[in-house]
Formats: structure tokens, C-alpha cells, sequence
């Protein structure tokens, strides 16, 4: 069955025309578009076809707002990946460098250590070993490891007690707590 829409010119009303009843029916209000649309006779378009040019105008607020989410997204991984090395750089560099001071003073105890065996009690001298210990274990190759930042605790405790058994007050300058500016942006 062949259902066409008409615009009849004299009421200004629409009109569905069956081909199968041959009958005309004028009615006014909502209806549901048939297949193709008539006007005086002639077919105008096929709706078929017209249903992706509406769908693109009404859906275009969607549309748009999903390719600047795309866009965003895809700016904001490159964006983090950039970001994310910077910061590594400088919070690896800045842990480097603390380790370096605790290894620095390590050293400079241990020669020490081997210059006058009696300077140190045997307590302070295994504090200094498990420090050293510790300083060994510490990998300095890029780790995913959660327990680093664990580990770093537990090296600046032993130094700190090394140095309360030592009676010296030395810190280091990087360190947050420090009295120099924190040198953080974070």
C-alpha cells in the first residue's frame, strides 16, 4: 500500500492519500510522515533520504560537543605525557640529589671510621653500615615501585638517628622540612 502526503490548497490542511482505498483523508494535528511527500500531484523528496540531513541539524549540539571532548581528550593525554616527564625530572633529580647528600655524608664517616676505628662506638658504626645498606638497595633506575617513597622514609630516619647519636646538627638544604624555601612547586 502507496501512502502520500497532499497538501490541499484549499483547506490548507494536510491530506493522506491511499493508493489501495483510492480515498482521500484531510486531517489536522500530528500524524506520521509516509514514505514520500506530495505536492498539486508531485512527489517532492523521499523522506527516506531526508531523515540524515534532520538528524545531523537536530544532533548537531551533541555532534559538537563530542568532537571537542575528542579533541580535549586527545590534547590533554599529550598534554599529561609532557607534564608527567617534566615532573618525574624534576622530583627524580631532587631525590637524587637528596640520596647523594645521605651517600656523600655516609662516605665521609666511613673514611672516618677507617682513619680512627675508636671515633665512632660500635653503634654508631652499624648505623652507618645499615645506612649505607640501605642507600645500596635504593634503585636509582626508573621504578614503578609504591614502596620507594617507603623506602626514602626509612634512609632519612636512619640518617637522622646517625646524627642524633653523632650529636651534629646537619641537614639537608632540599629536604621539605628544611629552613631554606621549599624548592617545590608542588
Amino acid at each position: 500500500m502507496m501512502l502520500k502526503l497532499m497538501l490541499l490548497p484549499s483547506s490548507h490542511s494536510l491530506g493522506v492519500w491511499s493508493s489501495r482505498a483510492h480515498h482521500h483523508i484531510a486531517f489536522h494535528g500530528l500524524f506520521q510522515i509516509p514514505r514520500s511527500v506530495v505536492s498539486n500531484g508531485q512527489v517532492c523528496q523521499d523522506l527516506d533520504n531526508t531523515e540524515d540531513i534532520f538528524d545531523s541539524t537536530l544532533n548537531l549540539e551533541s555532534d559538537q560537543l563530542q568532537v571537542g571532548f575528542d579533541e580535549g581528550f586527545k590534547d590533554g593525554i599529550e598534554a599529561g605525557k609532557i607534564e608527567g616527564r617534566e615532573v618525574g625530572l624534576k622530583v627524580g633529580f631532587q631525590v637524587g640529589e637528596e640520596l647523594g647528600f645521605y651517600k656523600g655524608c655516609m662516605d665521609i664517616w666511613k673514611v672516618a671510621i677507617s682513619r680512627c676505628p675508636g671515633l665512632f662506638s660500635a653503634r654508631v658504626q652499624k648505623r652507618i653500615l645499615l645506612l649505607e645498606e640501605q642507600l645500596k638497595n635504593y634503585p636509582l633506575s626508573n621504578s614503578n615501585d609504591e614502596k620507594l617513597q617507603d623506602m626514602l622514609e626509612m634512609i632519612r630516619a636512619r640518617f637522622r638517628s646517625v646524627l642524633a647519636m653523632l650529636s651534629v646538627h646537619i641537614e639537608y638544604e632540599g629536604y621539605p622540612g628544611s629552613h631554606m624555601e621549599e624548592r617545590s612547586e608542588f
